[in-house]
């Protein structure tokens, strides 16, 4: 966004490597007044909003259901009046967000995600609503989302020898079949992947977003 449209961008995550690795892309790509990144909290975010727009991708599952929101109202106040917000994340099959059978979820929160929990769309859409913010469009990439973790386990797969090099033999046993069983899970719709945009409207409940979708398209 910064390098291709001009933007100036405020990152922040609560992965210390995390951050280390974005601050010397974005050095390499010398965007370096155009980006800032740091270690902060969401709900440590500025409320007085500053900002045009908000996205967060992958984060509301790890916010839990007793946050969901706490976590729309730090968004309702970091972005301004007209400004978006889009949420990006995976989403429950089932409404009151229990995991799919077979142990998947038991093995993904003791291997690969402890403690976190799926949200339904109509959840994540209750907390985005009762926040203040207004939703105007959804979207689901499930299918999107089951081939690009295919290809994701197809290229480990090719790389295995090298991975070998790079991390234990159970971290390597543990991302294989994370990576191929979620490919299968998003394929069979046992989760979705849902993009959430909404606007947190004027005072006179106008926004500024066009009345059609053909600005995508063009």
């Amino acid at each position: 966004a910064a390098r291709e449209f001009g933007v100036e961008v405020h990152g922040i995550t609560l992965s210390q490597a995390q951050l280390q690795l974005a601050r010397r892309r974005v050095e390499e790509a010398g965007l370096q007044q155009q980006v800032q990144l740091e270690l902060l909290d969401y709900r440590d975010l500025p409320q007085d909003g500053r900002f045009d727009k908000v996205v967060s991708v992958g984060m509301f599952e790890h916010v839990g259901h007793a946050n969901l929101a706490l976590y729309c109202q730090r968004l309702f106040g970091a972005v301004r009046p007209g400004g978006l917000v889009m949420n990006h994340g995976i989403t429950a099959r089932f409404t009151d967000g229990r995991p799919v059978g077979r142990g998947a979820g038991e093995f993904i929160d003791r291997y690969v995600f402890p403690q976190g929990e799926l949200p339904h769309l109509v959840t994540i859409a209750q907390a985005i609503s009762e926040a203040g913010l207004e939703i105007v469009d959804v979207e689901s990439l499930r299918l999107h989302y089951a081939r690009t973790l295919q290809l994701w386990s197809q290229g480990l797969e090719r790389q295995l020898d090298k991975a070998t090099q790079w991390v234990p033999a159970k971290a390597l046993r543990i991302w294989r079949l994370y990576l191929a069983g979620c490919a299968y899970g998003f394929q069979h719709g046992w989760m979705n992947l849902h993009q959430v945009l909404a606007v947190r409207p004027h005072e006179d409940g106008s926004h500024d977003l066009p009345w059609t979708r053909a600005d995508l398209y063009v």
